[in-house]
């Protein structure tokens, strides 16, 4: 398995304005939250809702480097949410792991 260092730029709102975060890094950690989250919630897997899911994993991003706070709710944060692009680290993609 390749290995891939994954990084976002997240859009969010409060209704006035927008604020970018840029390069947030979503680690391990943030995919196995998503993990236990997802059949709590009843969301359905993530290739069958990729914009949720990619929504949700900058969420735990975000929280987990302190970017929003920590009480934040999920519900609520994917009402602010209005663009999240996904990128692959540039080197991983050109050199993957053999």
């Amino acid at each position: 398995m390749a290995s891939t260092k994954l990084t976002m730029s997240v859009t969010v709102t409060d209704g006035t304005k927008e604020t970018v975060h840029k390069d947030v890094t979503v680690i391990m950690a943030d995919m196995a939250r998503w993990d236990i989250t997802r059949p709590r919630e009843q969301w359905a897997k993530s290739e069958d809702a990729p914009v949720l899911y990619s929504m949700v994993l900058a969420y735990f991003a975000l929280v987990r480097t302190g970017k929003i706070p920590a009480d934040t709710k999920v519900h609520a944060f994917l009402d602010t949410v209005v663009s999240v692009d996904m990128n692959e680290d540039e080197e991983a993609a050109e050199f993957p792991a053999k």
